[in-house]
This record gives structure tokens, sequence and C-alpha cells, in this order.
């Protein structure tokens, strides 16, 4: 799967950077990797993800811009039963040989990774056309934590001629609602509901007066 991602503020619109998402598997076990391209071939991020038996083992972000990588893995909690726990392992400056840092949570469900999005979308689509809020978790390696998102309905419109159906995902934490726009997804309304756009936060960061900051656009997939 292929995508581009263009800046929310240039008439025309321009070009950020280029995603590619593929994978193999080798039993019950599924490999991602997912890379984030500058339209000039250099490589900005790059993310890896571990299923097996069709749940979450691992994410690692490798962020080239920044030279930061964190990790997570997932498993049963030794402590409680029926939980799952994550271990989060995060670098910020692998370049001046700082220190990991390391961070453990306990959860009820199972979290989500951006890699997991459309499939999440996909799995409570029912719901969420009838109007549902939908709640989940979402890991944040640079955080060392997972937060509480919420998708909800926003309309139904055309997109190239499609039926689609619009979703806002949002912080469910005032506080990280305050830091964190919406995203917002353009999703097939006929099966199989692929996510055909959204605007917002993304992988890759963008350089503005020497300081990298979090990079807020348009995401078109490539199906």
């Amino acid at each position: 799967m292929t995508a581009s991602i263009y800046s929310q503020d240039s008439d025309p619109p321009q070009l950020l950077f280029k995603f590619r998402r593929t994978s193999s598997r080798s039993g019950s076990a599924v490999r991602v990797l997912r890379e984030y391209w500058y339209p000039d071939g250099r490589l900005a991020a790059r993310e890896h993800v571990l299923y097996d038996s069709g749940g979450l083992k691992s994410y690692e972000l490798e962020a080239l811009q920044t030279s930061s990588v964190g990790r997570v893995t997932a498993g049963q909690s030794p402590a409680e039963p029926g939980r799952t726990q994550l271990s989060f392992e995060y670098n910020k400056d692998l370049a001046r040989t700082s220190h990991a840092r390391i961070a453990h949570e306990s959860l009820s469900s199972s979290p989500l990774v951006n890699d997991m999005i459309g499939f999440f979308i996909c799995e409570h689509f029912d719901k969420l056309n009838h109007g549902l809020k939908v709640n989940c978790r979402y890991i944040v390696v640079s955080r060392k934590e997972t937060v509480g998102l919420s998708f909800t309905k926003e309309g139904e419109t055309t997109y190239h001629g499609k039926p689609v159906i619009l979703l806002k995902l949002q912080p469910t934490s005032p506080l990280i609602s305050v830091l964190v726009d919406p995203l917002h997804f353009t999703v097939e309304k006929e099966p199989p509901h692929r996510v055909l756009q959204y605007v917002g936060r993304t992988t890759p960061k963008i350089n503005e007066g020497g300081h990298w900051k979090d990079l807020d656009a348009v995401t078109v997939f490539e199906w």
C-alpha cells in the first residue's frame, strides 16, 4: 500500500512525503514495514510492526529525522491474568548516546498503533455508520504510554464519485485535546470500507526554523 502526504496549507498542495507499507507472513506471524520518504528519496522515518495470531506483539519507530528510536512490546500481564502488559523503551536522541527510558502499562483491552487504524474502523464500521461513538487506546511510543481516543461520525458525502462516510478521531482527555487537533478520515461506505484519506497528525515531522515539529498533513492513500 502506498500514499502521498501533502501540506494542508499550500495551494496547490505541496508533496511532503511518500509512504509505502509492505508485509510478509511466516506461519502465524506477520511482519509489517512502514516507510516514509522525502520526495527526493531520502528516508524520513521507518516503522516495524509484528503481529502474531492476529494480535499485536511489537511496534518500533525509527524517527530518522530526530535520531530517536522507540519500541513497545505487548504480552500477557504476569501479575494480572487476562490483561495486556505493554513494555516501552524510548531513546530520544541516539546521536547523543542518551539513555533509553523504560515504562510499563497494563490494559484490559488491546491497544492500537497506526497500522491498525484501518482494520479497527472496518471492524466497527456498522456502529460508526449508525452514529455510535467507539473508543480505543492508542500507543504513543514517545510518551511511553497509551492515550484514549474516540471515533465519531461527522457525516456522509462523495469522494471521487464514491459514497463515503466522514469520521473524526479525537483524544478523550481534555488536556491532550488542547495539544493535538482531531484527525478526520474519509472512508468508503461500501465494503471493504477502506480509508481513502485522512487529515491530521502523521509520523514524519517538519523542520521549521531549525526545530523539528509535529506535522498535521493530508495523507491520500493510493489503493
